[in-house]
């Protein structure tokens, strides 16, 4: 402890000063007859209810800008957290999407198999063969008319020409 420093604060000594009085005049402000003073009126109801309105504002400013400010101070961890939420209820909603997705598959496949088994659906399936074959047939036919034809007509007009 023999050694041991000495720090000095120095003592802040304020001046005094005299604040001089300041005499201020009256003024006298003129009269003034107005014809309706209705005007004048509403002007200073409409101060009157400012100031009336003014009033009525909350006097706990500051402690309501405190609370704002905790509420601002924690949007970043709410955020993180609400952020959270949202990826878990995607993630959930993706597999129940997914899930749902599979058994519409699968009822749809079992529809399908059903029908494609009933025998109106076979004798329906019968048919279209059959029109297709009828109809390449019928193509098959017209063509060949219109060959005949069309050499017949030839042969018409070399004869009579």
């Amino acid at each position: 402890m023999a050694n041991t420093p000495t720090v000095k604060i120095p003592t802040l000594t304020l001046a005094s000063f005299k604040v001089p009085t300041v005499k201020v005049p009256t003024v006298k402000v003129p009269t003034v007859k107005v014809a309706d003073p209705t005007p004048l009126y509403a002007l200073a109801g409409a101060g009157d209810l400012a100031v009336a309105k003014l009033r009525e504002l909350p006097t706990d400013v500051s402690d309501r800008v405190a609370k704002l400010s905790v509420r601002v101070n924690a949007l970043p961890t709410q955020t993180r957290e609400q952020a959270t939420l949202v990826r878990d209820r995607a993630l959930e909603l993706t597999d129940k999407a997914s899930t749902l997705y599979s058994e519409l598959a699968t009822r749809g496949e079992k529809l399908v198999g059903t029908i494609r088994r009933q025998p109106s659906t076979k004798a329906a399936t019968q048919q279209v063969r059959n029109a297709s074959a009828k109809s390449k047939a019928a193509a098959t036919s017209t063509r060949k008319a219109a060959a005949a034809t069309s050499t017949a007509v030839a042969d018409a007009t070399q004869t009579i020409g």
